[in-house]
């Protein structure tokens, strides 16, 4: 697979001694793509207007019937026996949906319906059988349309359960699919005309027909029509028109968190009513927005989000695209010309009634360098002299046996084994969860449970069925679980032999004596809820033995109006996606396949106020260096790779080459290790964590950033010789007596910064050296502290500050957010920034900060 922007190189550790360094002015202006406010000489409109990177198509389809604004949406749906069998699904919303093959002759035209968004996701059980399933906006009726792929015609039949309609109203916009890698469910999002987003569940009806349940809704703000799900790392990707592309979580219990990829001051524009996702197996890819009003596309970086290139697709064999309205894309092949995948392109301006566009991905990455292909599958041949990818039948991994454990930590419960009963009433008040014993270089595990073939893959030791840390607490009944290994991430690479157990779950402390069977459950009794800064834990006592499950649901607005933030078998409930400082009311409701009960008492809990920052060391008196950062001189490692840590844990003394991910976990501790990250998108992640602690470790050789999340304090560390940021915080943060050198080392193209902050608060940065003068070879620096976006409260005092283009560039959009942004008492080097010390927005306070040589540094001098 293609690297972006990273060259193999022999890191300088303690070990062999740092770089000789010298001070002198820089003779080049540059731009960090990624933030759009430091534009140096250039500025947002002169970038935008930039000359871009230029395609043409392979091939096109034919003409819809309908002349004007006809064209929409459009989807491929990817065969999965014969790659040269696929076909691109357009819709048209002055009159049908289409079905084309790849040489863009129609298939299939349904006229019986205006449509318009689609998308297709494979691998839903209908009937017994894994089947297609494509979702549009129909129209006519205002709803939810439901198809399946008949794989022997590629024709679509309609499977609908009835009307789909939106329970929060309006008018149907975009359509996405989304296929939870947690729970192999899958899901449709639709969004309407005002901003409203809603979640729906499919399931078989067990009629030959698909259900959908509305199980969330949230509102972005005002009409957002381009929405795409990245199915593996359980995110949602929306497009508010003419203001922002957002992410948020795409699981039904993610509720309305966002996070701002892109605004239309930066990179995106005013009109992107599409969004689409390549995805590689090892977890890299892209964000595609189409910009309608421009006839072109911006590219983003799948796992940071920051911008990456812009193409179009120009006049060739075929005529080019322009305005374009829905846009698709696969990394799958797609067979010959196609091998690395394709993009489907809604064509505004065709020679004639619009039509969609079939560009290759392979033409794409090759012309606009940077971007990746998805190598991590070999190429095969299929039927017909097309080519698809797939991966390997035989390994050397495999899973050994399957366990019962007590979630978040090492207790083993019991072994499963065929035929075994497991009593619930053992384990009472116990999370649980199913490991897998593993051997080979194992990338990743892909469990079913049932008839489900796709509940999770994990791709973490342990490996694990919900997951490090996740839970899995089963209602009585029989279970089979599958366990397959793979030698890479994603199911990805090749594939072991299946292990499978099979194996009954009882509750011997239930009484199931006095309530008829056919009888909906009662309400639940005895609901408490209690909180702490980062999570609200709601329990209950069962009215009886009849429910099969709770739904929780929570209201801000003291319980006028509640939105459902879980759906579970046991009575408690854990609750993270909450605020400090704010009010929440609950009320569970228990359910069973007779009926719903009567909703439960609704307690309120106020959550405490947010995390209050302890520095764990001194703040230096003395510029920190190589000698005074880092692990212990005559440290000995154990060497280790990637991992996936554990709550309450110290990791100390460890080689580790590869990924650190924290997310979600609280309590660990990261001491005197070295970790070179491998090229990975960062050495160590872990947002959505609590009170982490990286101290005296060695960190370089990432491509985003050194660290990355929120919850983390970063004492004495030595980062250097990294393509990416040194550290990326989201809030909660202190950097403290931090060493960092060398960044956007051996990256062309990179302008790394020492602390990038992209929204967030709570960040204390002090006492720390960024040595990052922008003359020395190999290393493409920034600035020492970037600010953008909603940032406030962030505290930038005591460090010293070297080199950088303006050494900080602090610019806050939320508002009064400048006002609480201090950058105090700060030592900077005369001549050693491109351009200044500062780059501010009105408000930021800066003072008593100096030069090396003794004078007030001031924003306008360098």
């Amino acid at each position: 697979m293609k690297k972006i922007n990273i060259q193999s190189f022999s890191p300088k550790t303690k070990n062999t001694g740092g770089p000789v360094r010298k001070l002198a002015a820089a003779a080049r202006a540059v731009m960090e793509p990624v933030e759009h406010r430091v534009m140096m000489s250039t500025s947002p409109a002169t970038l935008l207007a930039q000359p871009i990177g230029t395609i043409t198509a392979k091939f096109e389809t034919q003409a819809l019937p309908n002349s004007g604004e006809a064209a929409s949406g459009t989807t491929i749906w990817v065969n999965p026996t014969s790659a040269s069998q696929s076909t691109i699904i357009g819709t048209d919303k002055l009159g049908g949906i289409a079905v084309y093959d790849l040489s863009g002759n129609q298939i299939q035209y349904l006229s019986d319906s205006a449509y318009y968004k689609v998308d297709t996701r494979s691998g839903f059980s209908l009937g017994g059988k894994d089947v297609s399933i494509v979702a549009a906006g129909r129209i006519d009726g205002n709803e939810l349309a439901l198809f399946k792929v008949d794989p022997s015609t590629r024709k679509l039949v309609d499977v609908a359960n009835g009307s789909i309609k939106l329970t929060i109203g309006g008018t149907m916009n975009g359509v996405a699919m989304y296929q939870s890698a947690n729970t192999g469910k899958t899901y449709v999002f639709v969004s309407n005309t005002t901003g409203g987003v809603e979640q729906f569940l499919l399931t078989d009806n067990g009629n030959g027909k698909v259900s959908a349940k509305s199980v969330r809704s949230f509102n972005v703000g005002s009409a957002a029509e381009g929405l795409t799900a990245d199915d593996a790392n359980g995110s949602l990707y929306v497009s508010q028109d003419g203001k922002a592309i957002w992410k948020y979580g795409a699981e039904p219990t993610d509720g309305s968190v966002r996070v701002q990829i892109d605004n239309t001051s930066g990179y995106v524009g005013s009109e992107s009513e599409s969004l689409a996702l390549y995805s590689n197996n090892d977890g890299s890819g892209y964000l595609i927005a189409s910009r309608q009003d421009s006839d072109d596309y911006v590219v983003y970086d799948r796992r940071t989000g920051d911008y990456v290139t812009k193409f179009s697709v120009s006049n060739g064999s075929v005529d080019g695209t322009s305005s374009s309205d829905g846009i698709a894309v696969t990394s799958s092949s797609l067979g010959s010309g196609l091998t690395s995948g394709g993009i489907a392109i809604e064509d505004d301006s065709n020679n004639g009634n619009q039509n969609y566009k079939l560009v290759s991905w392979g033409d794409l990455a090759n012309a606009q360098t940077p971007l990746a292909i998805d190598s991590s599958i070999v190429v095969t041949s299929l039927s017909g002299g097309a080519t698809a990818t797939a991966a390997a039948t035989t390994s050397s991994v495999s899973v050994n046996s399957l366990s019962l454990y007590e979630a978040n930590s090492n207790n083993k419960l019991a072994t499963l084994t065929n035929g075994v009963t497991i009593d619930l009433a053992d384990y009472a008040g116990t999370d649980l969860n199913v490991r897998a014993a593993v051997s080979g270089s194992v990338g990743s595990v892909k469990f079913g449970v049932n008839s489900n073939s796709n509940v999770r893959t994990e791709n973490y030791t342990s490996f694990d069925l919900a997951g490090t840390g996740g839970v899995w607490n089963p209602s009585t009944g029989t279970y089979t679980i599958t366990a397959t290994a793979y030698t890479a991430h994603n199911a990805g690479g090749n594939a072991g032999a299946s292990f499978s157990i099979t194996f009954k779950v009882i509750d011997s402390s239930v009484d199931t004596s006095g309530t008829p069977a056919t009888a909906a459950p009662g309400a639940p009794k005895s609901v408490t809820a209690t909180a702490t800064s980062t999570k609200v834990t709601v329990k209950w006592t069962a009215a009886d033995s009849l429910a099969d499950g709770y739904k929780v649901e929570r209201s801000t607005d003291g319980g006028k109006t509640y939105t459902t933030v879980g759906v579970v078998t046991t009575a408690s409930f854990s609750d993270t996606r909450i605020s400090p400082s704010t009010t929440y009311t609950y009320k569970v409701t228990a359910y069973n396949s007779v009926g719903w009960a009567t909703a439960s008492s609704t307690p309120s809990v106020t959550t405490s106020s947010s995390v209050v920052l302890v520095v764990d060391a001194p703040v230096p008196t003395n510029r920190p260096s190589i000698a005074t950062t880092g692990p212990a001189a005559g440290t000995k490692y154990t060497n280790v790779g990637s991992f996936h840590g554990v709550s309450n844990t110290v990791y100390s003394n460890l080689k580790i080459t590869g990924a650190v991910t924290l997310t979600g976990l609280s309590n660990v501790t990261l001491i005197n290790c070295i970790i070179d990250g491998n090229g990975a998108g960062w050495a160590v992640r872990c947002d959505g964590a609590t009170n982490i602690t990286i101290q005296n470790c060695e960190i370089y050789n990432v491509a985003s950033a050194a660290v990355y999340g929120n919850g983390f304090k970063a004492i004495n560390n030595y980062v250097h010789e990294s393509a990416g940021d040194a550290f990326k915080p989201l809030s909660d943060v202190v950097i403290q007596g931090n060493y960092i050198s060398d960044l956007g080392y051996n990256s062309a193209d990179a302008h790394a910064d020492g602390v990038q902050i992209r929204g967030g608060s709570n960040i204390k940065i002090v006492g720390n050296y960024f040595d990052m003068p922008i003359d020395v070879a190999n290393t493409k620096s920034n600035s020492s502290l970037f600010v953008q976006l909603d940032v406030g409260d962030v505290t930038f005092s005591g460090n010293w500050v070297r080199g950088g283009n303006f050494a900080l560039h602090v610019f806050s959009d939320l508002a009064g957010g400048n006002a609480t942004i201090k950058v105090t008492n700060n030592v900077y080097y005369a001549g050693s920034a491109q351009f200044g010390f500062a780059q501010i927005g009105t408000g930021v306070v800066f003072t008593g900060n100096v030069t090396d040589t003794g004078l007030v540094a001031t924003v306008s001098t360098k």
